[in-house]
């Protein structure tokens, strides 16, 4: 058995060994950036819960201030409270003259800001005199069944026209009140 020499294993284990750090230090990277993915997925999904609940909160405010009405909604006026902005003709979405959440006992926060507006869809009435479902809408009759859509949209930071879509999560209803 003949042993090498020194002079033939010179710098073959320092280039052993700087081929394994660099391999080491690859795998490091690819590991950090694949944790911080992770970390904004995680932070998104999060932020996207937080609207979740906040605008499912103001849908419920406003089915909640429906359910306590025992008559048909008027148009929205100064004094008329809870009201209908408009009629439900289109898909589009108009928070302009929407109420802010703060709950049914008007104290409750949120950890994202939401809002509200209800339009008016349509009535259905069975039986009495009074001519046709606007009629109805105007007297309040009872046998009759109100529809309306409620319009809720959360969001981070301040209300100033945010579309819903990437900067506001926005969700809509139908609520049918029975006026008896």
């Amino acid at each position: 058995m003949t042993a090498t020499s020194p002079e033939y294993q010179r710098g073959a284990a320092l280039f052993v060994a700087l081929i394994m750090l660099l391999v080491l230090t690859m795998a490091a990277v690819s590991g950090m950036r694949q944790m911080q993915l992770e970390g904004r997925m995680t932070g998104n999904r999060l932020e996207q819960q937080r609207l979740m609940s906040a605008a499912d909160s103001a849908l419920r405010e406003a089915e909640g201030r429906l359910r306590g009405s025992n008559k048909a909604l008027n148009a929205c006026s100064a004094s008329s409270s809870p009201c209908y902005m408009s009629q439900a003709s289109t898909y589009n979405t108009d928070f302009s003259g929407s109420i802010l959440y703060s709950g049914l006992e008007g104290s409750t926060s949120l950890l994202r800001s939401a809002r509200w507006y209800l339009r008016y869809i349509s009535t259905s009435c069975t039986g009495g005199s009074g001519g046709g479902g606007n009629a109805y809408l105007s007297k309040g009759q009872s046998g009759c069944t109100y529809y309306y859509e409620i319009n809720s949209e959360a969001y981070k930071g301040t209300a100033t026209s945010k579309a819903c879509g990437p900067d506001a999560l926005c969700l809509r209803s139908t609520f049918a009140l029975v006026v008896q």
